[in-house]
């Protein structure tokens, strides 16, 4: 089920395209060091196929994805407003895309 998602999603949304949103969104303000916006996305959505959320879920997942070890209490700090606004661009760009598509 999920890959059949992502495909959907990359279909639409590369790399360099969430990063601009994170950037445009205040997601991101500089560079990242741990939490990549397309990390973020990717295993925020994973997770959510699952169910509920944590903070520890992400660091978690992520974490073993890429490496890149982020704490619970980091994951925590991101998930803001601008990180609501970051995941409703990035879907807001899908649902565009599938509009224009099936028009």
């Amino acid at each position: 089920m999920s890959k059949k998602i992502f495909k959907g999603f990359a279909d639409v949304l590369n790399v360099n395209k969430i990063r601009i949103i994170a950037f445009e969104s205040g997601f991101a303000r500089r560079m990242w060091k741990k939490i990549s916006p397309e990390s973020f996305f990717l295993y925020i959505c994973l997770e959510s196929i699952k169910g509920t959320v944590s903070h520890n879920d992400l660091a978690v997942s992520i974490g073993l994805a890429t490496g890149k070890l982020a704490s619970r209490q980091a994951y925590h700090e991101r998930i803001n407003n601008k990180a609501d606004i970051f995941m409703q661009k990035l879907l807001e760009e899908v649902i565009k895309k599938n509009i224009i598509t099936v028009s």
